[in-house]
This record gives C-alpha cells, sequence and structure tokens, in this order.
C-alpha cells in the first residue's frame, strides 16, 4: 500500500486540461484510515492516523504518527485577501426552513465590479476512508442584489 503525499485541487478549467492539480507534498503520509474535515475558514485539517490499542509503534515504512496537519488551499494565500469578500450578515448561524428567503450583506473591494452573486453554502463534512458520508453542498439562488 502507498501513502498519499500529494494534496489535489479542483480546478475545473485547468490549463494542462486536467481538472486536478497536484499540490506540494506534505511531510507525513496519508493512508486509508486518515480522516479529514474542511474548516469553516477554508482550510483542511487532516488526522493522519488511528492506532488502535493493539497497535506497535515499531519503525516502518509508514510508520502511525497522533498528529494533525493544516492544509491551505492555494486562494487562501493572502496575496488574495483583496479579492475574498467579507460577510457582514448573518453574523451567526441562522436556522432557515425549506423555501425561506433570508438576507445576506457582504463586502468587497471597491475596486472590484460585481456584476453577479453566486451563493454556495457547505456543511463541513467529516471525510474518512477515502469518501465523506455527510457532505452537503447548497447553490442559492439569488432573487435581488443591491449595490451601496
Amino acid at each position: 500500500m502507498n501513502a498519499v503525499l500529494n494534496p489535489f485541487f479542483y480546478k475545473p478549467k485547468n490549463e494542462n486540461g486536467s481538472w486536478f492539480e497536484v499540490m506540494n507534498p506534505s511531510t507525513i503520509s496519508r493512508m486509508y484510515h486518515s480522516s479529514t474535515v474542511l474548516l469553516r475558514d477554508g482550510r483542511v485539517i487532516v488526522g493522519i492516523s488511528n492506532p488502535h490499542k493493539f497497535y506497535e509503534f515499531t519503525p516502518s515504512f509508514y510508520p502511525t504518527k497522533l498528529t494533525l496537519e493544516a492544509f491551505s488551499p492555494p486562494y487562501l494565500d493572502p496575496m488574495f485577501a483583496p479579492l475574498r469578500l467579507k460577510i457582514l450578515e448573518p453574523t451567526s448561524q441562522t436556522n432557515l426552513k425549506y423555501v425561506e428567503y433570508f438576507k445576506m450583506s457582504f463586502q468587497v473591494n471597491e475596486t472590484l465590479m460585481i456584476e453577479s452573486v453566486c451563493v454556495t453554502m457547505l456543511a463541513p463534512p467529516l471525510n474518512t476512508h477515502s469518501f465523506s458520508m455527510n457532505q452537503r453542498l447548497l447553490v442559492l439562488a439569488t432573487t435581488k442584489v443591491n449595490t451601496i
């Protein structure tokens, strides 16, 4: 079994024709029982190992490590900070019912020309055994966009 060291970044319109871009490798191997969690700020936390009470921590090619690793995708680079919007409202979790409208306010850099808005909501999933059983993604319809 080979460990995964390189994260893959999903890019549907990659210049080389691939849908995924291979990122720089981690120093910690991710094996079958690794788990990942998407954080609200866009980073990904990776739990490297899943030992049990009978596991022996003897030297091996891919040793078990009881550590966590935070991965920051390229879009979180500080040079892109002026392009990121800042959500002003709602400021906390809002309970909504099916087909219920809500107001969302955000601030963008005044030099950006915003003509349309796409809002996507993501329930942060827990990923283990190479798939996520609770992933939810909603692309919301916008009804009215006001600029101030």
